[in-house]
Order: C-alpha cells, then structure tokens, then sequence
C-alpha cells in the first residue's frame, strides 16, 4: 500500500491590476475576467468613478493607485504626490484622490520610486490613512529603498507589499512565467502579491 499522500498548506495568491481609468472598454474588460481579482483605479482619470463603482458591483476590491513622485521628471498624472507639497497641499491632495475613488478598500503606490523613499512623506500619507477608515496600504515596490511598509507598520496600518510584477513584458510566456514564480513565491511564503496592468 501506498502511505496517505501529505496535504499541502492552503496558499494565497492576490492579484492586483492597477491603473485603470483612462479607458472604459479596457476597464471593463478587465473587471470582467472571471477570477477574485483586485482592481487598482488612478484618480481623477475619465472614469476612475465609473469604473470604481463597476468593480465594486460585481463583488471586486478596488483600491486607489495613488500617484508618487518617480525619477527622471516621470509625469504622474492627476492627484500625484511629491516631495515639494507642504502639509496641508499633501493632505488635501491625498483627500481629493480618495474621495474621487469610490469603495477603496486600500491604497497602492503608483510610481513612487522617489517619494516612497521619503520618510516624512510615507508618515504623513500613513496618518492620513489612517483617517479615512479601515484602509490598507500595499507597496509596489517601485524602488528597493522604499520605506513605505516599515513606516505603515510603525503607523498601525495593515499592509503588505507586491512579490512579483506580472508583466514587465506583454509577452505571454512571459507572463505565464511571472505566474508560475507567484505561485512559487506563495508556496514558499503561505501567500504572495501580484501586479499586472
């Protein structure tokens, strides 16, 4: 007889796809694919609030994919952050993406390779956040330097950070691969955090 096969832990996958709201065919498109993806909304884009809402009604999680300052003068769009605001600016600025957004659940960075470096500025978007109800916050890690987990943590925030970006390249064998090592990633860890666009 054969001894009883061992059963694996549970693992955890989330996929998060960022950046919609410029393009209501694609966004919609995206929300429609049949899995308990989580969908990342720019803000005061054509139809951050269209496509928010959409989400939202058909059972999936939408976050705000909050604009930071990148390197090399990268535009970052409507409600972007960066390092010349003041506080008030910063604050408001932070309120104005948010309420633009419906049914945000958490808070990812787009961009951001400069200003998650920052130290002031991650403690003044984590209390922020902190005001706005239950919210969390994900780092997409555009930057190893990034403090914005260390200093969510120290805020009491819920948080985590992306694993694996899915497609760098839209080559799908790529992808499927980028795949494959979330899933390994997952199995290592008991969970793991994707991003695809």
């Amino acid at each position: 007889l054969a001894p009883p096969a061992v059963a694996q832990p549970p693992v955890r996958v989330a996929i998060i796809i960022d950046d919609l709201g410029n393009n209501l065919v694609l966004g919609r498109a995206a929300i429609a694919l049949p899995a308990p993806l989580t969908y990342s909304v720019l803000p005061l884009r054509p139809y951050s609030g269209t496509l928010a809402r959409h989400a939202a009604a058909q059972g999936k999680e939408v976050m705000l994919h909050l604009p930071m300052e990148a390197g090399r003068d990268r535009p970052m769009g409507p409600g972007g952050l960066h390092r010349a605001m003041d506080r008030e600016t910063f604050r408001r600025q932070l309120a104005a993406s948010l309420d633009d957004v419906p049914h945000v659940a958490g808070v990812n960075n787009h961009m951001g390779s400069v200003l998650t470096r920052q130290p002031q500025a991650m403690r003044w978007l984590m209390q922020d956040l902190g005001c706005h109800g239950d919210l969390y916050f994900i780092d997409s890690r555009t930057d190893v330097r990034t403090v914005a987990r260390r200093i969510a943590r120290e805020a009491g925030l819920a948080n985590a950070q992306r694993d694996v970006f899915l497609d760098n390249d839209t080559d799908p064998d790529y992808v499927r691969a980028q795949i494959d090592r979330l899933v390994a990633r997952a199995r290592q860890r008991g969970s793991a955090i994707g991003i695809g666009h």
